[in-house]
């Protein structure tokens, strides 16, 4: 898929050091949809080549789509296109996706998402 829009020895780097990951697909009664997932990668160095390749990879997309495309800082990545919204974040070796059908439901789980983090950190 990375091949589509990034050179074939980035996406192939982008490939390597995956260390798993686990999802959720929540689907809601109106047909909504909303797709998380943590990727844990076996180094900081190995999810910098993911996030890269997909930073790379998601811009382009998202302009052939007739979107938009923003930093979050140092840490995250936002594409919005007329029928989906992603979101994609780091943390360690970890990358986080969020990929719902527009900007507010993304924006709404993202939310909730650090309000449970928070609430978690707090004694």
């Amino acid at each position: 898929m990375l091949e589509e829009h990034v050179d074939e020895i980035q996406a192939a780097d982008a490939a390597e050091g995956w260390g798993g990951d686990k999802y959720v697909l929540f689907s809601g009664p109106e047909g909504e949809r909303l797709f998380i997932s943590l990727v844990s990668f076996d180094s900081f160095q190995d999810r910098a080549e993911v996030f890269d390749a997909y930073t790379v990879f998601g811009t382009i997309k998202v302009q052939e789509d007739g979107g938009t495309s923003a930093a979050l800082g140092d840490t995250g990545r936002k594409w919005v296109m007329p029928d989906q919204t992603i979101f994609m974040g780091q943390d360690g070796p970890i990358v986080l996706w969020i990929i719902g059908r527009d900007e507010k439901i993304v924006g709404t789980a993202i939310d909730l998402l650090f309000e449970g983090l928070q609430a978690a950190a707090s004694p």
